[in-house]
């Protein structure tokens, strides 16, 4: 008897303390997941991202998880990189979806995806998004921008990007005449031409702009949800601001961006078994305390995690606009 249990013991010893053979390692083990960010750094998308990998990378234990910027195109470029990447699991990525359903819309020259089939793995918040002007150039209200007959110049990253899109069907919208989106303003960079006085406005989250806000040097004018925002209630929404049919189609649409803005995406042909590891990393590492501790501790918007199969529903609808906002969308891509 006393043989049999020193096998025994023998035997499971033997099993417990074996390596893992291939078949038994998760697909990221001692592996480099990318994240490509379609941005420079610097930024909301950039800062997101660099917040999620150590959580991420917590939550695939064995994997390290590193950011890769990729930008160029009004995020197109990042996005082709992600759909060109091998569907191993080992490449995911972050851009501005709403930019990038109106580029496919208008079949925009670079575009190598269908974000339809790109593997949706969820949303990290919905964006809170406000036209934000220079104070110093005379924009301090919505009001007075409507008023006035000067120029004001928007940053964007490029031609076609979200920021874009919004500024110039803002304009049509509320009739304003004097618009002009200026690209390469990606990143940083738009924080440093309101500073250098280059262009009077962004278009964005407050956590980008919450240290110039506090200074003075920058103000909200415009809220782009479908109601004021809690904590600036004095703010107006393009909705209420809207009187004619098209500028309340606009409205409608560019308020429903909100909820895509920080979607998370990986290549198309993900399998399903690595679909469902990525998506439950995701939402456990976005609703872990030390994330939500880091992004409070930098005036960020929360993040309230979506689901992928969610995500993948909203895309698609997203995508089959009405004729009337999908002309206006064509309309504003072409560059001015």
């Amino acid at each position: 008897m006393t043989k049999i249990i020193k096998l025994t013991i023998v035997f499971l010893l033997t099993v417990f303390s074996s390596p893992l053979t291939a078949a038994d390692k998760p697909f990221y083990y001692h592996k480099v997941i990318e994240i490509i960010v379609a941005t420079k750094v610097g930024g909301g998308y950039d800062t997101d991202a660099r917040l999620l990998a150590p959580q991420l990378q917590k939550e695939l234990p064995g994997s390290t998880v590193i950011v890769r910027n990729v930008p160029g195109g009004g995020h197109i470029v990042g996005a082709n990189r992600v759909w060109a990447a091998p569907p191993n699991g080992l490449t995911i990525g972050v851009a501005n979806i709403p930019g990038l359903i109106a580029a496919q819309i208008r079949e925009e020259k670079g575009i190598q995806f269908d974000l339809r089939k790109f593997t949706w793995l969820g949303r990290l918040y919905t964006r809170h998004r406000f036209l934000i002007a220079r104070k110093n150039a005379g924009f301090d209200s919505i009001e007075a921008l409507m008023k006035s007959d000067m120029e004001f110049k928007i940053g964007c990253a490029g031609v076609g990007d979200g920021p874009y899109n919004t500024g110039y069907l803002t304009a049509e919208a509320l009739g304003l005449k004097k618009v002009r989106l200026i690209p390469n303003y990606g990143g940083n960079e738009e924080i440093y031409g309101i500073m250098r006085k280059e262009i009077e406005g962004v278009i964005g989250g407050l956590e980008s702009w919450s240290e110039l806000i506090e200074q003075g040097i920058a103000v909200p004018i415009l809220c782009y949800d479908t109601k004021r925002y809690g904590i600036l209630p004095q703010i107006p929404t393009l909705t209420e601001l809207v009187k004619t049919p098209k500028g309340k189609a606009i409205a409608a649409y560019i308020s429903g961006e909100s909820e895509l803005s920080r979607a998370i995406f990986a290549p198309p042909g993900l399998p399903k078994e690595i679909t469902a590891v990525l998506r439950q990393a995701l939402m456990r590492a976005a609703t872990s305390r030390e994330l939500q501790n880091m992004v409070t501790k930098m005036k960020r918007e929360p993040f309230d995690p979506l689901p992928g199969d969610k995500v993948a529903s909203m895309v698609t609808n997203a995508l089959s606009l009405p004729p009337e906002v999908a002309k206006f969308l064509r309309e504003v891509g072409k560059e001015r």
